[in-house]
């Protein structure tokens, strides 16, 4: 799971570009994607948004231990989010295998009748 989403986090991102690259809220609207993706990596590590990810990607926990109240609701948020999130994908993948399996046991049981069928045609001298 990504440590930010475009949507929810879209006010932090717009900040951390203007403050970056010195533009102008409307500069980040106008941003072509090809842009965006280009400068996405150079965004500043002073802005609030890189702070929010530091928080959000801490696994230490006596970093977590200090963070102050707001930083920690945020990292819990997140990691509630990310729970939900690795357990959705989970629960898909277990479908998403079964499906394959039983798909990969049809293709089996009808060669094996084939087989079958082949073997009582041509019985052996």
């Amino acid at each position: 799971m990504a440590y930010y989403d475009y949507d929810e986090d879209r006010q932090l991102i717009k900040g951390a570009f203007c403050a970056t690259f010195g533009m102008l809220p409307q500069d980040f609207e106008d941003l072509t994607y090809s842009d965006y993706i280009d400068l996405f990596p150079s965004i500043s590590g002073e802005t609030t948004f890189a702070h929010i990810l530091h928080i959000r990607m801490e696994t230490d926990m006596d970093r977590v231990k200090d963070f102050s109240q707001s930083e920690y609701a945020e990292w819990v948020r997140y990691q509630l989010k990310k729970k939900e999130f690795d357990k959705h994908h989970q629960k898909r993948n277990e479908e998403i295998n079964k499906k394959r399996n039983d798909e990969r046991n049809a293709k089996l049981q009808i060669a094996e009748e084939k087989l079958q069928i082949l073997l009582n045609k041509n019985p052996n001298p």
